[in-house]
């Protein structure tokens, strides 16, 4: 709609607003006017007739009232009934146009009384002040109100006839104070839809609009001045756009080229160094295993100690490194969430058993059996929080805590804690934490070593996993770095119930605290009804028939345990005795002629079930309990005979000498030309590759053998043995064509586990394993 006719139509709407509520005024007045005048005209009769009706009132008079009220009533036509009442209120006199309509049978008081279409009058006849009686009269409201409408119409007429000259005279008016207004919108129509910015409105007057429009004149003036400029800075624009998108081109490709750079010598640099360090700790390994003075073994466990410190340290600049350049991949395998838990507290137990901390894992009864995750990753980030734990407390206890919170479908969130009784942290340093290279003391005088990157690695390891990783800690109090992640089950929690002792009754001599309540909590949760004591006495005196097993902790081994330990041993009741690394050997001299087992402190699930059915089985060697299996030569139904392929000679002799040890015959290649010449003349069961290799390296000595075996023949196992530790590595190996991928330094139980899992025949199939990482 054009302006003109919204300042018409807002003109019209406000006066139309205005004028309604007077128009209404009007018309109620003039009705109460025209019913005022009636009222007055119906009073003036009624004083005639009260004047002419006082002697007929006097004496009683009917015929001379109905004389007087009729004389006086029919010249009014608007009157349509009228009554003459007695002082007793009895009818005298009578006047109706319409006998149907009966007048009132009594009088009311003086006064006037409106109905809807007429009005009843009631006044006093007095005379000398005496009142005689009462007239009464009717008039129709009607002809009154024909004339208030009658009026209205008039004034209606008038205003509408009133509404369209002013309605003419304003358009006449709105187009002179409008037109110069639709100038300028068409101006900037032009201006908009051609570009033209030397289109100009003539100014016709000096005011408000007059001066819009030279105002627009000199804006468009500005505009045209300045879009010359644009144009003229747009060309120079594309030619310093086009030099500059060349220098970022360029820029690209050398921190492209300084990214492969990077990668390049990250993976040398883990060649390089890992090369010697599997030749130290192999050497040291195969060192300790032989008979040796105690100064001897002291010398060789201090290298031991210290070379997997270095190793450690490098592991940390390494893992900084991938990171940093995101070259880490986390896995989504399903695995066990308990051997991960306990690889973790293994990782670390001699370290705090040495310190004497009490290390413990609290697992919640929700957690599943098994997750979807990388089980790795995951140790690392709990083996560096464990650490540290240890590292910076000097007594108390250290926890590991896992629960479940939220649902329990298939994708949950599992909250993970360490905490400590160590020295905290100030509250100054938490903010900084973890930060790369940040450590809480960075002094000369510092008492704890670090590199300052293990935070920051499991920081960053944490949130690629989902989770933020947090601490709340307090100097002198301790601390507790927690995390929690989504977590995709990969089972749901599995029956813990152990069917050799589900229902039956077990007594727990231990030290009061948490361990103790963690070891009742395993026992409870394997399906036993469970009674703990501080003391052998006590325990003593509940050990009946209904005891199935007794769990003593190694602590509690004292002289007064003695006549415990002698009845359970005439009662035939298994035992299982927690103990840490350091007391092992004490505990195994005093129990070696019992019946039972020894169960490695921390005390986990997993491992107090294998306790405690090797303890219940009679036909387990007494005190067995080692967490770790012995060691064993692979396939010993069989005789093996290996290709071991790396070009360099102490890594040769490292693992010649392991393979020596477990028994296994081999054959040593020095490059991966003379590998496949041995190949092709010999049988091998298993190929140990190396990878980085002079005149032909392991990729392409292991694309030659699988040439010669699609010709014809069986598929040998081929297991890449190789520094290369950065990510993806594996899969490379096995993109060309290998089976497995061990990163070096590798350690004898590793290789021998590698060399089992790809030469032990599977009962279900023949089919090779699938490809593990190492």
């Amino acid at each position: 709609m054009p302006v003109a006719r919204k300042q018409l139509f807002v003109a019209g709407v406000v006066t139309a607003i205005a004028l309604v509520p007077a128009f209404s005024l009007l018309g109620h007045l003039f009705g109460s006017e025209r019913s005022q005048e009636l009222v007055k005209s119906l009073d003036g009769v009624a004083r005639t007739i009260a004047a002419n009706s006082a002697s007929a009132l006097r004496f009683a008079d009917p015929h001379e009232a109905e004389r007087v009220v009729s004389m006086s009533l029919e010249i009014h036509e608007h009157i349509e009934q009228g009554a003459l009442f007695d002082q007793a209120g009895q009818v005298l006199a009578v006047y109706l146009t319409d006998p149907k309509d009966p007048v009132p049978a009594s009088p009311r008081p003086d006064g006037d009384y409106f109905s809807d279409d007429t009005v009843d009058v009631f006044r006093f006849v007095e005379h000398d002040g005496e009142v005689l009686g009462t007239l009464y009269l009717r008039a129709s409201l009607r002809p009154t109100r024909e004339l208030v409408r009658r009026d209205l119409w008039v004034m209606a007429l008038v205003l509408l006839v009133s509404l369209g000259i002013a309605g003419l005279i304003g358009s006449r008016l709105l187009r002179w104070v409008i037109e110069p207004l639709v100038q300028l919108g068409e101006a900037a129509r032009r201006v908009t839809g051609t570009g033209n910015y030397g289109v100009r409105v003539e100014v016709k007057s000096r005011d408000e609009v007059g001066r819009l429009s030279s105002d627009l004149n000199a804006m468009m003036d500005t505009i045209q001045e300045s879009h010359h400029r644009l144009q003229e800075a747009h060309d120079t624009l594309e030619v310093r756009v086009e030099e500059r998108t060349r220098a970022l081109e360029q820029a690209r490709e050398e921190a492209l080229q300084a990214s492969r750079l990077k990668s390049e010598f990250l993976a040398n640099m883990s060649h390089e160094i890992r090369t010697p360090m599997n030749g130290i700790l192999g050497m040291v390994e195969l060192a300790l295993q032989g008979d040796l003075d105690a100064d001897q073994r002291d010398y060789l466990n201090t290298v031991q100690t210290s070379a997997g410190s270095l190793m450690s340290i490098i592991n940390e600049i390494l893992d900084f490194s991938k990171l940093e350049a995101g070259q880490v991949r986390l896995e989504k395998l399903q695995f066990p969430l308990a051997v991960c838990l306990t690889e973790s507290i293994e990782g670390i137990a001699h370290m705090a058993d040495t310190k004497g901390l009490e290390l413990l894992c609290k697992v919640g009864h929700a957690v599943p059996a098994e997750i979807v995750g990388d089980s790795l990753r995951l140790k690392q980030v709990l083996l560096n929080l464990l650490s540290n734990a240890v590292k910076f407390t000097a007594e108390g206890q250290v926890i590991l805590s896992v629960e479940q919170r939220g649902g329990q479908d298939g994708n949950s969130r599992l909250y993970f804690s360490v905490s400590d009784t160590g020295i905290g942290i100030p509250a100054d340093k938490v903010g900084t934490i973890f930060d790369a290279f940040s450590q809480e003391d960075g002094s000369t005088t510092r008492r704890f070593g670090g590199t300052g990157l293990g935070l920051a690695i499991a920081s960053e390891l944490v949130a690629m996993m989902g989770g933020t990783l947090g601490v709340e800690s307090k100097r002198g109090e301790g601390s507790t770095f927690a995390f929690s992640m989504p977590v995709t089950t990969g089972a749901g929690r599995a029956d813990r119930t152990l069917q050799a002792v589900n229902g039956r009754r077990a007594l727990l001599l231990a030290p009061e605290g948490e361990g103790r309540g963690v070891v009742a909590e395993h026992l409870r949760a394997f399906g036993m009804e469970v009674d703990t004591y501080g003391c052998a006495e006590r325990c003593l005196a509940q050990v009946d028939e209904s005891t199935a097993l007794v769990v003593i902790d190694a602590v509690c081994l004292s002289l007064q345990s003695e006549p415990l330990l002698e009845s359970l041993e005439a009662r035939g009741i298994p035992l299982v005795v927690p103990v840490g690394p350091r007391g092992r050997a004490e505990v195994r001299r005093r129990l070696a002629s019992r019946r039972g087992t020894l169960t490695a402190k921390p005390v986990l699930e997993p491992v107090l079930r294998k306790s405690i059915q090797a303890a219940m089985s009679v036909d387990e060697e007494t005190l067995a309990g080692s967490r770790e299996a012995p060691s064993r030569a692979p396939c010993p139904d069989r005789e093996l005979h290996i290709l071991l392929v790396d070009d360099n000679n102490i890594n040769r002799k490292v693992a010649g000498a392991m393979l020596r040890k477990a028994g296994l015959a081999f054959e040593e290649a020095a490059d991966g030309l003379e590998a496949v010449e041995r190949f092709f003349a010999g049988s091998f069961d298993l190929v140990l590759m190396d990878v980085q290799m002079p005149e032909m390296d392991g990729f392409e000595a292991t694309a030659a053998i699988r040439r010669k075996e699609a010709a014809g023949g069986r598929r040998v196992p081929i297991i890449a043995l190789t520094a290369h530790a950065m990510a993806g590595y594996d899969e490379v190996c096995l993109a060309h064509g290998m089976d497995d991928y061990l990163s070096k330094p590798i350690d004898r139980e590793t290789l021998m586990a590698a060399i089992e899992r790809w030469t032990r025949p599977s009962p279900e199939s023949d089919a090779a394993p699938e490809a593990s990482g190492g």
